[in-house]
């Protein structure tokens, strides 16, 4: 079965440019409605770039929402559960990704295939060398197996698209052989408002391992056995869990702690962030992390890791202050930094306003000039590409 959900107007119907437009398939699989691969790829294929018909590839069941258009006929329900399941998952859902390509193909449809997540790296490198489909793959996290996505480039004759200038050197691709798109961050028009009380440890995301909520509830830990009383505030926990032993363990470690709130996950957080709040990022082995951007955005006080995403952004906002860089994410040496985070005082508006300069590298439009520019390369070439990210 290779059923087309339509959602917004006009799903499932041919609304491109006739046979000279450009079709992109975002392949993203999985039943997951959350997260920052789901929310990039919604956002790319919502973003109406002129002549570029776009989709978004899931799980046979999976519902969607309004606004995007889905192509569901997949049958990987899950990614990224590790290489064993997500290979063969893969091996799966090229077999059905490869059959939908043939039946466009049939109707004078060409589609490239933009790849976002493991399963789905897989299933585009493998179905889009079958049928001569070009091939992105777009890593949106530093890998343990980088070599995977080397094979898997080489072998489907893919191009690179990364989230950040660290993922891409952590996977060893050269400066000019990949192609970086930062995921866009919608900038506040104004700071965090003035809560009138005392402050709050705040964090984001997901709650997965990589993101290390573990050793912030164990600094926020050693604060209180100081005499700190500050509330911390988790936001991000999912129903159902995305790693349910996982989510077992932070509920049970925040109990132990005292004063936390496990907020579920909700579009939007940001807007949660008092002027008086630190945010803290423990997950010092994310690429990206747009959580830290969209708390900067903010004007709070924040704490951050070696290597965040914050070194790659345009400079001139450091001398407000307000960020203060953690040497280690272990609970001893991430307590020393809340503190110094904490002592340097509340003035949302004014980082707020320092930091503006950084907005216009990671909005909405630069994200879909890039992506215009990337998908307008390629009308005309009838071949995959040759280990490049250009066609």
């Amino acid at each position: 079965m290779n059923a087309v959900e339509e959602r917004g107007g006009g799903v499932g119907k041919d609304t491109g440019s006739g046979g000279g437009g450009v079709r992109v398939l975002h392949v993203v699989c999985g039943m997951a409605a959350q997260g920052g691969v789901m929310s990039f790829a919604e956002m790319a294929a919502s973003s109406g770039v002129e002549g570029v018909e776009q989709a978004v590839w899931k799980h046979r069941d999976y519902g969607g929402r309004e606004g995007v258009r889905w192509e569901c006929g997949g049958v990987a329900r899950a990614t990224d559960l590790g290489m064993r399941h997500d290979f063969g998952a893969g091996l799966r859902e090229a077999v059905v990704l490869r059959r939908w390509l043939r039946e466009r193909g049939k109707r004078g449809e060409r589609w490239v295939l933009h790849a976002h997540s493991r399963v789905g790296a897989m299933a585009s490198a493998l179905a889009g060398r079958a049928v001569g489909s070009p091939t992105w793959l777009h890593l949106h996290k530093l890998s343990g197996q980088p070599w995977v996505y080397r094979m898997l480039v080489r072998w489907g004759r893919a191009g690179w698209v990364f989230n950040s200038e660290r993922t891409r050197r952590h996977h060893g691709v050269g400066a000019g052989e990949g192609v970086v798109i930062y995921p866009p961050v919608k900038w506040p028009e104004g700071p965090a408002p003035a809560g009138g009380g005392a402050g709050r440890w705040v964090g984001a995301g997901a709650y997965v391992r990589v993101k290390q909520f573990d050793r912030l509830l164990g600094a926020v830990g050693l604060l209180r056995a100081e005499g700190w009383d500050w509330p911390l505030e988790i936001v991000g926990r999912s129903e159902p869990p995305v790693d349910a032993e996982h989510d077992r363990e932070l509920g049970r470690m925040a109990a132990g702690v005292g004063g936390v709130t496990l907020r579920g996950y909700m579009g939007g957080w940001a807007g949660v962030l008092r002027g008086e709040d630190v945010f803290v990022h423990a997950a010092d082995r994310e690429a990206y992390g747009i959580v830290v951007l969209e708390a900067f955005a903010r004007g709070c006080r924040m704490v951050v890791p070696r290597e965040s995403v914050l070194d790659e952004m345009p400079r001139g906002w450091e001398g407000a202050g307000g960020v203060v860089v953690a040497e280690s994410t272990e609970p001893t040496v991430l307590a020393g930094a809340m503190r110094r985070a904490a002592a340097e005082g509340v003035d949302a508006e004014g980082r707020w306003r320092a930091r503006r300069v950084v907005g216009g590298r990671v909005s909405v439009e630069e994200c879909v000039c890039q992506l215009s520019a990337l998908y307008r390369s390629l009308p005309g070439t009838n071949r995959c590409f040759r280990n490049s990210s250009r066609p």
